[in-house]
């Protein structure tokens, strides 16, 4: 009776141990090794690193000296995978950021933001065309965000320019 019961102990701890080895090897495999061959094999465009805002509702923020870090954009790329920080200031205002998620397809940047502190309600979206101009990267398009409580307002015209660091 007790070699029955060590060896129903030694085969459920077994099996145990077992199960918890495939799920650390196929979570590594999920987390590290698939989005480190994604990235390998992408051929799009890369736009990961900072971007900022150069025109705003058709107005060219190039000129305005006060414009530094009105509306920055912190990317990291992983494929066409985008995570990264959008933050914008107003004025004499604390830089409010964002928690940034995304994804290119065709050219097109789509993302969400949400603040990165619990104590901010507020949510962005952006899509932006991804264009080549005069050996410079630039995305145009849209931005939608909360404008007062309970309505949304969309800015067409915004333009962002990479930054050279």
């Amino acid at each position: 009776m007790d070699s029955l019961l060590v060896s129903l102990v030694v085969g459920i701890s077994s099996s145990l141990f077992a199960t918890a080895l495939f799920i650390l090897v196929s979570e590594f495999f999920r987390r590290k090794v698939l989005p480190w061959y994604g990235d390998k094999i992408y051929r799009g465009v890369r736009i990961d690193g900072d971007w900022e805002v150069c025109e705003f509702k058709g107005v060219n923020l190039k000129d305005l000296k006060d414009s530094a870090g009105f509306i920055k954009l912190s990317l990291k790329q992983s494929g066409d995978v985008i995570e990264g920080i959008y933050s914008h200031k107003g004025g004499d205002e604390e830089t409010d950021q964002y928690v940034l998620q995304g994804r290119i397809r065709d050219m097109y940047f789509l993302a969400t933001a949400v603040p990165k502190s619990n104590r901010h309600v507020d949510a962005i979206t952006l899509l932006l065309y991804i264009t080549n101009s005069k050996s410079q990267l630039i995305m145009t398009g849209g931005v939608t965000h909360k404008s007062s409580p309970g309505k949304v307002d969309c800015t067409l015209g915004v333009e962002f320019q990479w930054k050279r660091t």
